[in-house]
């Protein structure tokens, strides 16, 4: 009885055992190229990314009437048949003046973008708080604030589709957007990914975003990793 009882444990040890080296095999990874997609179609202009955020906000300044406590809301849409995204933000701001000289523009907005690329397409649900100033002089507008994104990717790669789920959070204290050209041109912020691959694996980056101008940024997390994203 006690050869048989033996026998039945060693060969349970054997199975969990078994089950332990399959399951190592068997679960998915987060790979460089999926993180990197899903942080340039998180931002990128052409496919509705945080950067058409900054980049409306900047020219709903440069066209509305800066009276001193002026409020109002609005709902937006952007249809890009180039970059195939589509983008609708319910937006609210006000004007705060010193004296009787206009000192900022302060935003809040929520809203749905879609968006596709020749491998990619993606949804997700926007949010964010932003302040502008510098709106009198100089030739940029200097945005303060938080976005957030939480979203779905979807990529296909090499005879399989990869689906991530993705949460970014961007805080800044100095972005740059171009004035009349409307478009960021410098600044910096901080960054946080935290992103799970279906079936597979989960992370959470934090690190620091530097705009490049020219529709570049560079991405540097704490652990060493850097992405160089096209906006």
């Amino acid at each position: 009885m006690k050869t048989l009882n033996l026998f039945f444990v060693l060969a349970l040890f054997a199975f969990i055992s078994c089950q332990k080296e399959g399951s190592q095999f068997d679960t998915a990874v987060l790979s460089e190229e999926d993180i990197a997609m899903t942080l340039e179609s998180s931002l990128k202009s052409t496919q509705g990314g945080m950067t058409v955020d900054l980049e409306e906000a900047a020219q709903m300044t440069g066209e509305m009437d800066l009276t001193c406590d002026a409020s109002d809301q609005a709902t937006t849409t952007q249809n890009s048949n180039q970059g195939n995204f589509s983008i609708t933000a319910n937006w609210s701001w006000s004007v705060a003046c010193d004296g009787k000289i206009p000192e900022q523009v302060n935003f809040a907005f929520n809203g749905k973008s879609t968006g596709e690329g020749n491998t990619i397409s993606l949804e997700s649900n926007n949010e964010g708080s932003m302040t502008v100033s510098n709106l009198v002089l100089g030739s940029d507008y200097i945005f303060k604030g938080a976005l957030k994104r939480v979203g779905t990717t979807s990529i296909d790669a090499q005879q399989s589709r990869h689906v991530v789920r993705s949460t970014i959070d961007m805080h800044f204290d100095e972005v740059r957007v171009k004035k009349l050209a409307y478009e960021v041109t410098g600044g910096s912020a901080s960054i946080r990914l935290r992103a799970s691959l279906d079936g597979g694996n989960t992370i959470d980056y934090s690190g620091t975003i530097v705009f490049n101008g020219a529709r570049s940024a560079t991405i540097t997390f704490d652990n060493g990793q850097t992405y160089h994203i096209s906006l």
